[in-house]
């Protein structure tokens, strides 16, 4: 059997592998639902990325048992063995830097059609390079619109909803705190997706 997954991995791609089966989906939940045994939390993964903000280049899930297959990749699949290989690769092109003004062009275009929606719109806003810019083009697109910024104070870390705070005031729009530093993470997304 071969699993593979999109170039740049828009769609994703979970599986679990036992001696008996091979499980596979575009959701973790179709998973867990097929082995309950799946859905044992990683805590530490978790607090990782809830430390820093983001997931690390593993190939594993949240979940101890169920694995990621990244963009590009192929797995091929027989008996009890894995084997993988990357399809393609983006190419670094130094000759052909794209001009500031058809760079904000294209990530206008691009947040405009991702935000297409009837309901409200929210970012994740950790007042980083990243969130504040894509928080300020959703801000321009909707005119101020029900845009809601959330952002995380998360424990034993750098708490970055100060700067988040004043990004949101400088663009005038609604912020929510959430402070999990008296959460049970694994508890909570155990709950959220099973």
């Amino acid at each position: 059997m071969i699993l593979s997954r999109d170039r740049l991995g828009v769609k994703p791609l979970y599986y679990y592998k036992d001696n008996n089966s091979l499980i596979f989906s575009s959701e973790i939940k179709s998973i867990i639902n097929l082995v309950p045994l799946a859905s044992s939390i990683d805590d530490q993964r978790v607090v990782r990325y809830l430390s820093r903000g983001w997931a690390d280049d593993s190939l594993q899930s949240f979940f101890d048992k169920i694995s990621i297959v990244s963009p590009a990749q192929n797995l091929i699949i027989e008996n009890d063995s894995i084997n993988s290989y990357f399809y393609w690769e983006l190419k670094d092109n130094k000759d052909n830097l794209t001009d500031i003004d058809d760079l904000r062009s294209t990530l206008i275009d691009t947040v405009s059609i991702h935000t297409r929606a009837d309901v409200r719109s929210g970012v994740a806003l950790s007042g980083g390079v990243d969130s504040s810019g894509l928080a300020s083009i959703i801000n321009i697109l909707k005119k101020n619109k029900d845009l809601t910024a959330f952002t995380i104070s998360p424990p034993q870390t750098t708490d970055e909803s100060v700067i988040a705070q004043q990004i949101a005031n400088d663009l005038e729009i609604n912020i929510v705190n959430i402070d999990v530093s008296n959460l049970n993470i694994a508890e909570a997304i155990n709950e959220a997706i099973v």
